[in-house]
């Protein structure tokens, strides 16, 4: 008998809610469907990220809003399988994120309480509070489900390009490693919004049209974020449009040549990260929006010609839905009181129960 879980994620790409039913005992993707926010919505959310709207009663209602759009899009899915769900993860809407600092924090809307009143399910949500309070980092999740779904394979690493980048190192006889890179997406989306008014580089066309500036590559490269220790995480509002813009070069260069130094930006980050670790030979998995950008697949795949570079779904597993499958496992192993060992991936307290159960 199969034991469902449903895991809902948007990432900080905002490109839509991702939903994911797996069978728990087997990691095997029973449906996955990602279904975009309401246009509005997904405006409202835009605006609260480039830091134009500062309202209680706006935040208040968003996060309603949000519920909303994730307990229609775990509706959706639903109506696909007739089994009955035994739980499901929300990971939210992140709209912040700095585990560092006088003050760390992080903050994922989208209120459970709705989520649950539509579906009557127990529902898991807030997964990175309790280890931010604890000292950790509170982010990345996804390594911990990455050492589970990959195994028995040995030896290999699963970069997963969203807004941001982070990375899992699995080894022989090790913990497994995880940390954020650096942006991801993040910045290519916001250049080619901002200079083409299109949400992002399909494929990496524009990329593929311009030429790396090295100048321009080794000023982003010194950023103090990609020099510190892990494990570490940060925030897309931290690798912003403004972050970019401070690097004054970009003003007379041709659009197409900064899209191609972002690309190569985070192609560089993935090769250092990789070398760092793994010993050439060893497999590099790669998921999320970023697979979909075929420049920066090749730009990584030319840095680290020894190793065995593909997306996940080479390994039968899905590259879209991944993460929103991390959400439904970590969902199922809080409410049959599974612990993780979180410490060389997140920080803080080892041995940690992640999340918050909503029944």
């Amino acid at each position: 008998m199969r034991t469902l879980a449903l895991g809902l994620m948007s990432g900080t790409s905002m490109d839509g809610i991702d939903t994911a039913i797996i069978d728990v005992n087997t990691h095997a993707l029973i449906a996955g469907q990602t279904i975009a926010y309401p246009p509005q919505l997904a405006t409202q959310l835009t605006e609260v990220m480039h830091g134009a709207r500062f309202d209680m009663r706006f935040y208040a209602q968003l996060n309603k809003e949000v519920g909303r759009a994730f307990a229609t899009a775990a509706a959706e899915v639903l109506a696909t399988v007739s089994e009955p769900l035994f739980v499901l993860g929300s990971h939210g809407q992140t709209l912040c994120h700095q585990p560092t600092g006088p003050i760390p924090y992080t903050w994922q809307i989208g209120c459970p309480f709705t989520i649950y009143e539509q579906l009557k399910v127990p529902v898991v949500y807030d997964f990175r509070s309790h280890n931010l309070a604890q000292g950790g980092q509170g982010a990345p999740l996804a390594p911990l489900y990455h050492q589970r779904v990959f195994a028995p394979e040995k030896n290999y690493a699963v970069v997963n390009i969203g807004g941001i980048t982070n990375i899992s190192v699995c080894k022989e006889n090790c913990p497994v490693i995880g940390y954020d890179i650096g942006p991801g997406n993040c910045l290519s989306d916001a250049w080619i919004a901002t200079k083409y008014a299109v949400k992002y580089d399909k494929n990496g066309q524009l990329a593929a049209t311009g030429q790396v500036v090295p100048q321009l590559l080794d000023a982003l490269l010194q950023d103090k974020f990609f020099h510190q220790a892990y494990p570490k995480s940060i925030g897309k509002e931290y690798f912003s449009l403004q972050w970019l813009l401070n690097h004054t070069e970009c003003q007379y260069l041709l659009h197409q040549d900064v899209q191609a130094s972002i690309i190569a930006l985070t192609a560089q980050l993935i090769a250092t990260e990789i070398k760092k670790h793994l010993l050439p030979a060893n497999s590099v998995f790669i998921c999320g929006g970023g697979v979909k950008n075929k420049t920066l697949l090749a730009n990584i795949s030319q840095l680290l010609p020894d190793y065995n570079v593909a997306p996940t779904d080479a390994r039968g597993i899905s590259s879209d839905y991944l993460e929103a499958m991390m959400i439904a496992w970590l969902a199922w192993c809080r409410i049959t009181n599974k612990k993780h060992h979180v410490a060389s991936v997140l920080g803080g307290n080892d041995e940690q129960l992640l999340g918050i159960i909503c029944q």
